[in-house]
């Protein structure tokens, strides 16, 4: 008997990250934090409604695209923020000043470098959720493939 992938769960696994950003999209007071969670939700739920409607070889190699997206964007990230001693999304801009921060501590940056901290914060945010979803499709996809492969079907040359 042939096991089929049932797509369901990967909706329902979009769902749950698509609501966790919803309340960042909502609840957050700064206009930045909501820009990057409602970013982050168009990404997902595109990702996962693309990962629906390809095919598996495609998916794999997207989702290995995604992965190494995921481990720039990760790294860019920590060392950024390291260097310039904040991030963008829990920073702050006062009347055209605009200021990075960490743990409590503030850094005064320019205009520029505060929305390319937001960029690759923003990044990070989408990326991760959405590699995970894509990875999660293309191992279901992987194994139903694998299930039909190893069954005792008689092929036919």
């Amino acid at each position: 008997m042939q096991s089929e992938m049932k797509p369901w769960i990967a909706i329902l696994f979009t769902l749950v990250f698509a609501a966790a950003y919803t309340l960042g999209a909502l609840g957050s007071q700064d206009p930045l934090v909501r820009f990057a969670c409602r970013l982050a939700i168009v990404a997902f739920v595109l990702a996962a409604l693309l990962s629906l409607w390809i095919s598996a070889a495609r998916l794999r190699i997207i989702a290995s695209t995604v992965a190494g997206l995921m481990l720039a964007s990760f790294v860019s990230l920590i060392v950024t923020t390291l260097v310039l001693g904040g991030g963008a999304l829990n920073g702050r801009v006062d009347e055209n000043v605009y200021y990075l921060r960490m743990h409590g501590r503030e850094t005064r940056v320019g205009k520029w470098t505060y929305y390319s901290v937001a960029t690759i914060e923003t990044m990070v945010l989408a990326s991760w959720p959405v590699g995970a979803l894509l990875g999660f499709r293309a191992r279901l996809l992987r194994k139903s493939t694998k299930r039909a492969d190893d069954s005792d079907q008689l092929v036919q040359s």
